[in-house]
């Protein structure tokens, strides 16, 4: 039994390491296409860095709350 928890957590660490390894991608792609790359819209790219940056911050302390222990 105790050694599902800590499986558990390297599980969880790695999916909130990825989840912002996408992200920052994410921003990297968009800033790509606004200077004019890609050949894709400006609105594209800003959206891609806008969600990116809102992805980055926000989804790893979301994750981090579900998966919280009760009485934390």
């Amino acid at each position: 039994m105790n050694e599902d928890k800590p499986d558990a957590a390297r599980m969880r660490y790695q999916v909130l390491s990825l989840v912002r390894l996408m992200a920052a991608a994410q921003v990297v792609l968009g800033v790509v296409i606004i200077g004019g790359k890609l050949g894709l819209p400006y609105i594209v790219g800003a959206a891609l860095v806008l969600t990116g940056v809102l992805e980055f911050f926000l989804v790893p302390r979301l994750l981090a709350r579900r998966w919280r222990s009760p009485g934390e």
